[in-house]
């Protein structure tokens, strides 16, 4: 109960568990077809990064504190705000939520995740200024409250009950984000739901009029039409995946000192498959892929790969079970993020 994290740390560590830079490969991928970090996953959190650094490049934040520690503070008041109401905190980022000081930004439980390193990236293309600056006409009454709390400053005791008071005014408009609610409001869904449809229309699905139609025309059944797109042979999800499961599978073998030839036949016909080698590198070796910033576990001989010294068990044997995965799904391009993003975004959502 005391943990939220709902992203790991490992994933800013690139290439942790990635020795042969597929993570670097999926990604470029991803970038033809999807604008934004697979970690997306809630709209609430993009209009709140957004609108936190349109408020400081606005200079409309007084409190003595830095930009840091402000940007802090207001994602812990919303968190706050989200627990009070939410009993499942699936989607709710931080370190722990009890006894979450918000009168206190870097305290050292908050500073390893927090919603602008998972969301900014993202909230900078999907998140206009016309939708942030409506969204603060139409809550003024918010940067007195907020900036009252920003004032503020000591532990969470001495504070709570003039954080209470700031709770209660800031969840009295259903539209605003601290209304504790998960779900963006219906107008800045529409508006986000606008904007996203743009992107994605000129982006690599665009040319799929069928899939587009089906994207947009029911969003709640996104995540399971594009589950369907990434097993499609009409896109290069599956080949890809079946490649790097394939290849991975083989190298498990030499490590294992067992017989590899069938496995290694099996990766080689896999990448010849590949309408595109998008970049990749049949035997990708540490020269191979310095551009990737991955430091590699193995060392190759000859046509087989031998364990180095700075290999990571635990995290070979984790690559290993994803080549089990449902058509060895072992990335998903983003695509399950974007299902997920329209699913929040339906008009009908509730």
């Amino acid at each position: 109960m005391g943990q939220l994290f709902i992203i790991k740390p490992v994933e800013f560590e690139h290439g942790k568990e990635d020795p042969f830079g597929f993570d670097y490969y999926s990604g470029l991928i991803a970038d033809k077809y999807i604008p934004f970090s697979g970690t997306i996953r809630k709209p609430l959190y993009l209009l709140f990064v957004a609108y936190v650094n349109w408020l400081i490049r606005n200079k409309l934040l007084k409190g003595s504190t830095n930009n840091e520690d402000i940007r802090l503070r207001l994602e812990k008041l919303l968190v706050k705000c989200l627990t009070l109401s939410n009993t499942s905190h699936r989607f709710i980022i931080g370190s722990t939520f009890r006894n979450i000081n918000p009168f206190k930004g870097n305290d050292g439980n908050w500073v390893i995740q927090n919603c602008y390193k998972i969301y900014d990236e993202s909230a900078r293309v999907l998140v206009p200024d016309e939708v942030i600056e409506d969204y603060h006409v139409r809550h003024l009454e918010q940067i007195k409250l907020l900036n009252d709390f920003l004032k503020r400053t000591g532990t969470l005791d001495a504070n709570k009950r003039f954080l209470d008071s700031q709770i209660k005014q800031l969840r009295k408009k259903k539209t605003s984000m601290f209304s504790g609610n998960l779900l963006l409001s219906r107008r800045f869904r529409d508006a986000l739901f606008r904007e996203l449809k743009d992107i994605i229309r000129q982006k690599g699905f665009g040319k799929d009029k069928a899939l587009i139609k089906k994207l947009f025309v029911s969003p709640s059944k996104a995540p399971t039409v594009l589950k369907h797109v990434l097993h499609s042979e009409d896109y290069p999800f599956k080949s890809l995946n079946h490649w790097f499961a394939s290849f991975i599978l083989a190298v498990d073998s030499d490590i294992r000192g067992e017989q590899s030839k069938s496995l290694w036949n099996s990766a080689d016909r896999n990448y010849q498959k590949l309408s595109d080698n998008h970049g990749t590198v049949q035997r990708p070796t540490e020269d191979s892929k310095k551009h990737t910033r991955i430091k590699c576990w193995f060392s190759r001989v000859g046509d087989k790969y031998e364990k180095s010294s700075n290999f990571s068990d635990s995290g070979w044997d984790a690559l290993v079970r994803k080549t089990d995965k449902e058509d060895h799904e072992l990335y998903t391009f983003r695509t399950d993020a974007l299902g997920n993003l329209l699913k929040e975004l339906d008009p009908h959502a509730s």
